[in-house]
């Protein structure tokens, strides 16, 4: 019986240590424990990313210049490229512009003020795939969104493909 009470007071003694420092940096260290999604950081759809630094390279590499005019078109308007491009058009597009490109989408009634642009009849778009790609990247302000953020560089390019291949 007295070895046991030995044992139990001499334990008492190294955790009291351990008890007592617990109880002090308690308020000290505090840990949040994430249990739920909604209570993460993360962002929201409707904020905006932080503005890229002056003068960075995109991680898919250097596609244009700011100021230095429409950039050149690096991808070969295969049959790979037309039919990615046409999958992501048909995504991306084709709710304003119609799958033919004619302006016609799902959409175009709702757009009123601004209608989509008619692809096929406007030269531009058969004449100048860097004013395309450049269209498709920032958007045309309060008339297209811009789809830099959902389409990668390769991306885009394939969708200008393809929608030259509309024009022709």
């Amino acid at each position: 019986m007295k070895r046991q009470w030995k044992i139990l007071i001499t334990l008492g003694i190294l955790t009291l240590p351990f008890v007592l420092g617990l109880l002090i940096t308690y308020e000290k260290v505090p840990y949040d424990w994430i249990s739920m999604m909604e209570i993460q950081p993360n962002f929201r759809a409707m904020e905006h990313p932080l503005p890229l630094p002056e003068d960075s390279v995109p991680v898919q590499g250097e596609v244009y210049i700011r100021g230095m005019g429409a950039p050149e078109n690096p991808v070969e308007p295969s049959e790979e490229s037309l039919s990615a491009g046409e999958a992501l058009y048909l995504i991306h597009c084709a709710l304003c512009h119609g799958a033919d490109g004619k302006g016609q989408g799902s959409v175009s009634g709702f757009l009123r003020e601004h209608p989509p642009t008619d692809l096929t009849a406007n030269p531009l778009v058969m004449d100048n795939a860097g004013a395309v790609y450049l269209t498709i990247t920032e958007g045309v302000e309060r008339r297209m969104p811009a789809l830099h953020q959902n389409l990668t560089v390769i991306e885009r390019w394939h969708v200008v493909n393809y929608v030259q291949s509309l024009a022709e």
